[in-house]
């Protein structure tokens, strides 16, 4: 089997050879110049004609400025590594390599670089939140006690339907979904699966040395509004004791896993006092020339926040890509009813990516839950495009993505009233 391409390269050389020396149909122009001064035909054959072409195709590729060109990877696993007797063989292997090409001869062991991805993550000492998952901690389904079955789960968001009279052990009818009864009836169904509590506490056991987290001043910031629009008592009190302090009020003394159902569970995760990175200590963009002087920023890290500063600010001759044709939505206009014209690709918002340059330029973990922001991320810094990163084997967590969750005791609180007051009608 290893004989196969050799084979078939020879087969070729040989049709060459036989169009080289027949006498059919010979060009007159070179009757006059002896054979031994004739110039050898350049040599040709598929392989080359195959590499030449990727080769092509890499290098007239369109990647933000950022980025490197797409590297080929020429792998011919039924040729060996050797001097062959046909020595045009040999002189295409030097003609692969001279277009730039990593040619590879032979079966290969799985890539280093590739076995350590599968590993389990440990999350570096210093864990920078953004704001996705600092809601998410003050969520009420993150520590209010979990449904006991399915009709618990649909009951949680759903109040009772005026119109059912429950019998003795029949459960009761529900009004119908809403869109955001669904969507949290969904987050709370993904908490009993898995846990945001009980995953942090799980990895940051993991980890070296007293872990620290963080918040960005900018997220700080936008925090309250959020909190003090929708969220409810208990939510509100798990803001201020991540801080100490809301909006002018001391939060001081405050215990976060007050009224939690993880209460003294959790001791890795301490009582969860954040600290602030400031402004001043959070320069965005940041200067790439000035990270880490001693060069032992990972090359992950180097293009994560180059990644960044294209979002926030694409400098001139990016291509950013169109959305998946699943996901892309179509203006409507008086005309016509659809135009086949995408709008385009909403870019992550300022404060995630600023949270994420910080985080990874200083080689901290930063723990978000904004999947469609870290997959535009990713997209930019040419993972989906398989550009390898050679320096991972021993890296910390850079990017820890958890179940999304919204602030929740609201809509609880406004079930269980309607409830007691329909309990109370049905009394009088």
């Amino acid at each position: 089997m290893n004989r196969i391409k050799e084979a078939r390269l020879l087969a070729e050389f040989r049709e060459q050879d036989s169009y080289i020396n027949s006498d059919y149909d010979s060009d007159s122009d070179l009757d006059d110049i002896p054979q031994k001064d004739r110039a050898p035909p350049a040599l040709t054959n598929s392989l080359i004609i195959q590499a030449r072409s990727l080769m092509n195709a890499a290098n007239t590729f369109k990647r933000p400025t950022s980025l490197p060109q797409p590297r080929i990877r020429f792998v011919l696993n039924r040729m060996e590594d050797k001097t062959y007797f046909e020595p045009r063989i040999n002189e295409t292997f030097r003609i692969i390599r001279e277009m730039g090409a990593d040619l590879v001869l032979g079966k290969q062991s799985r890539p280093e670089v590739l076995q350590h991805v599968y590993q389990d993550p440990v999350p570096a000492k210093n864990i920078l939140l953004d704001l996705s998952v600092l809601v998410a901690l003050c969520c009420d389904s993150a520590h209010h006690p979990l449904p006991r079955n399915n009709h618990g789960l649909e009951a949680r968001f759903r109040a009772i339907s005026p119109s059912h009279n429950t019998t003795e052990g029949e459960e009761s009818e529900l009004l119908p979904h809403i869109n955001v009864t669904r969507d949290l009836r969904d987050q709370l169904n993904w908490e009993i699966q898995h846990s945001l509590v009980e995953e942090l506490h799980t990895r940051i056991s993991t980890a070296e040395g007293e872990v620290q987290f963080w918040v960005t001043e900018e997220v700080k910031g936008r925090l309250p509004n959020i909190v003090d629009t929708i969220g409810g008592p208990r939510e509100k009190a798990r803001a201020k004791a991540l801080f100490g302090e809301w909006n002018g009020e001391s939060g001081e003394g405050l215990d976060f896993w007050e009224n939690s159902r993880w209460a003294g569970k959790v001791p890795a995760l301490g009582d969860m006092r954040l600290r602030i990175l400031t402004t001043e200590d959070n320069t965005t963009p940041p200067d790439l020339s000035t990270l880490n002087l001693n060069n032992d920023l990972p090359s992950f890290n180097k293009r994560l926040v180059q990644a960044c500063t294209n979002l926030l600010s694409p400098p001139s001759g990016t291509i950013t890509p169109p959305a998946p044709l699943h996901r892309q939505k179509y203006r409507r206009s008086k005309h016509h009813k659809a135009q086949d014209v995408p709008t385009s690709t909403r870019l992550p918002s300022q404060h995630t990516l600023n949270s994420f340059s910080a985080g990874a330029s200083r080689g901290w973990t930063v723990l978000t839950n904004n999947r469609g922001a870290v997959g535009k991320v990713m997209r930019d810094m040419g993972v989906k495009d398989g550009l390898p990163f050679d320096d991972v084997s021993d890296q910390k967590v850079v990017i820890w993505v958890v179940n999304p969750s919204s602030l929740s005791e609201w809509r609880r609180l406004e079930v269980e009233e309607s409830n007691r007051a329909l309990a109370a009608s049905r009394t009088d």
